[in-house]
């Protein structure tokens, strides 16, 4: 939810410095054009910390809604062998 705030505060502020502040109050277009440098700026800052909110590191796989594997409770990724015998595993005990 945060991330998604971030992201519409980062386009408004986007789509206010480049020209959509002449469709405001004229004394607030003005602030806005006088200060374009700093909402551009600031609506950047929001891009990095939606970003960062967004990202927890996790990467999970699920067979059949069950979690087979998590890197989170892991503390690492799997290499290409040990993540496909994990899923037929899976595979196999969902099947019986």
């Amino acid at each position: 939810m945060i991330a998604g705030a971030c992201s519409i505060g980062f386009m408004g502020g986007i789509a206010l410095a480049m020209g959509g502040a002449r469709l405001l109050h004229n004394d607030i277009a003005v602030f806005i054009e006088q200060n374009r440098g700093v909402i551009l700026g600031a609506s950047f800052m929001l891009n990095i910390v939606g970003g960062a909110v967004a990202q927890s590191g996790a990467f999970e796989v699920y067979v059949d809604d069950q979690l087979v594997f998590s890197k989170l409770q892991v503390g690492g990724l799997p290499n290409l062998q040990e993540i496909t015998q994990t899923v037929q595993k899976a595979l196999l005990s969902a099947n019986k």
